[in-house]
């Protein structure tokens, strides 16, 4: 029974020792995986910050200009200039263990060779879009830009109907929307009446309107010249207009 008991225990010792060389294999495995993505984590982020520094600062803009007059063709030396100006710049920004090339349209414009790109422990990579720069094509022109910031010198109408045949009496009728910031440059009425009447603007009288001919017509397309008669107010008459608000018509007949 004592021997059974001892080749028990030295199987379960075994079993113990091997279980703890698994457990280290397992953790140094996860440590490995764990540094391979920190390492990849902060090449990235140096990837990100220089192309970001580059960009802010116009450096790409001027690279990408060199490079378009270049016309892929790396002896020029405008492909020269794309090379040394990017070179200078990039040996500044990014740690000398890590190796970096620089590329516009797969084409080479700057690296950095620290080992083969097979043999790298972490590897990573970052684009920026540039508009405007294409190998061979102009990258100087004139460029035209339109817009708008006020429109002082536009013309527009607020109207105030009173609904076709009103009747018999006194008339008054509101006039609305007109801008707050607008100046008033006419003032007319467009009716059929038999008889003279006395217009009221916001409650002040601004004389007697007396029609031509039994009719009292303002024909604005054919600009007919303001002053009773014809319906259109004299500038005087229709001063105490107020724009942005509600304005009142009272026709006393």
């Amino acid at each position: 029974m004592k021997k059974g008991y001892a080749i028990l225990l030295d199987s379960i010792v075994a079993l113990s020792f091997s279980l703890i060389i698994l457990s280290s294999m397992i953790g140094l495995n996860h440590f490995e995986e764990s540094y391979s993505e920190m390492s990849f984590k902060r090449i990235h982020y140096v990837c990100e910050d220089t192309l970001d520094v580059l960009n802010k600062q116009g450096v790409l803009d001027v690279v990408g200009e060199q490079w378009a007059m270049a016309d892929s063709n790396e002896s020029d030396p405008h492909y020269l200039n794309a090379t040394n100006i990017s070179t200078q710049i990039l040996e500044q920004l990014i740690p000398k263990h890590m190796g970096y090339m620089l590329t516009i349209d797969g084409e080479h414009i700057a690296n950095r060779t620290i080992k083969k790109m097979e043999d790298s422990n972490s590897m990573s990579h970052s684009t920026r879009l540039l508009v405007g720069y294409g190998a061979g094509l102009p990258v100087h022109g004139n460029v035209a830009r339109a817009y708008l910031t006020n429109v002082k010198q536009m013309e527009t109408s607020s109207y105030g109907f009173f609904g076709g045949f009103v009747g018999q009496g006194n008339l008054t009728v509101f006039v609305r929307d007109i801008p707050w910031d607008a100046t008033v440059n006419r003032c007319c009425l467009e009716l059929n009446t038999p008889s003279s009447f006395e217009l009221l603007l916001n409650g002040v009288s601004v004389g007697t309107f007396n029609p031509v001919g039994g009719d009292m017509s303002a024909n604005l397309k054919e600009g007919v010249s303001p002053g009773p008669g014809n319906g259109c107010l004299t500038s005087a008459q229709y001063s105490n207009i107020i724009a942005g608000a509600d304005n009142r018509f009272d026709l006393l007949f």
